[in-house]
């Protein structure tokens, strides 16, 4: 496994100029979009924030001054409401363009490290920068994804409440919260260590979604219920694959740690700045993703087909008892 892996991430350097240009052009491709597609919201909530009624100096200056508010700001601002209530969408909208565009590059990186892994180079011009079905099937995917992490963060907040509840409402636990080791922080500590927990192994099951979607090899053609890839990523990441994924991060990190240090004793002016963030840029940026595709093939795929492949021997076998 270490051995093929190791194998796998020396490809990218075999491949190291097609690599960063490659790289270039994702991350350029992935900025333009964002810029392009969340300018608008930031645009139109700026012209309604400048033409609704509410005066914003006066509604920013005593919480930036820690002065009163006096009382007609506060009717003022209830009033128009609904007008705060928009451009706080079109501020979300425009957040989740530049956060959803930005994450697409991932798929990218996925693409493009397949093809290496495949013994393929993949042209520049066929990565799926604008890519429609492509865009439309990670965005189901990511909305799948965060409706199954948004599940322990749920079950967090109703377990905190119901535990506050229990306790004798929000007066007792304060009264409580005045001694270091109470009830009520251990059972909160203990809720929260799960609920992390937890939260950290759905994103783990969920990883290999991502990399489905451009897998030719497994799904030629891109799916219309995308809930497909998440199904396919809770299956292939069955047992306690996980360790090895864990093994692989925390062994990536420790290559990568002396380079922390040397940041400190390198940059000594903005010439070694550079010379250094370009150095780190070339060589290591977005090789993680690499890793994870290596693994996703390497250990996910592999050790799922070995099982599959058993499960037809077995079925082979009893069909053989059967005729006989």
């Amino acid at each position: 496994m270490f051995k093929a892996i190791f194998w796998d991430i020396k490809l990218v350097y075999k491949n190291f100029v097609h690599w960063n240009i490659s790289k270039v052009l994702i991350f350029l491709s992935s900025i333009w979009l964002w810029i392009l597609l969340s300018l608008p919201f930031f645009i139109i909530a700026v012209i309604i924030a400048y033409l609704d009624p509410i005066n914003w100096k006066e509604v920013l200056y005593p919480l930036t001054s820690w002065t009163t508010i006096p009382m007609w700001l506060y009717m003022s601002f209830f009033q128009n409401i609904w007008f705060f209530i928009l451009e706080i969408v079109l501020f979300i909208l425009a957040i989740w363009m530049i956060y959803f565009w930005y994450s697409y590059k991932t798929l990218l990186f996925s693409k493009l490290n397949l093809s290496y892994i495949n013994w393929e180079k993949l042209p520049y011009k066929e990565n799926d920068y604008f890519n429609f079905k492509l865009i439309w099937a990670y965005f189901w995917v990511l909305w799948w994804g965060g409706l199954i992490l948004f599940i322990p963060i749920i079950v967090f907040l109703v377990l905190f409440w119901i535990l506050v509840f229990s306790l004798g409402w929000i007066n007792s636990v304060v009264n409580l919260t005045n001694w270091w080791i109470n009830t009520f922080t251990v059972l909160s500590l203990i809720l929260f260590i799960i609920t992390t927990i937890s939260f950290i192994y759905l994103s783990y099951k969920i990883t290999f979604s991502f990399i489905n979607i451009v897998d030719s090899k497994r799904f030629p053609k891109i799916e219309k219920n995308t809930r497909v890839y998440i199904k396919d990523s809770f299956k292939i990441s069955w047992g306690i694959k996980i360790l090895k994924f864990i093994l692989m991060l925390l062994i990536l990190w420790l290559i990568l740690l002396p380079f922390n240090y040397l940041r400190d004793v390198i940059i000594v002016n903005i010439y070694t700045y550079i010379w250094y963030t370009l150095f780190m840029f070339l060589a290591f940026t977005w090789l993680f993703e690499m890793l994870v595709v290596s693994l996703y093939k390497r250990v996910m795929l592999w050790d799922w087909e070995k099982v599959e492949e058993n499960k037809k021997e077995v079925n082979k076998e009893t069909d053989k008892k059967e005729e006989l």
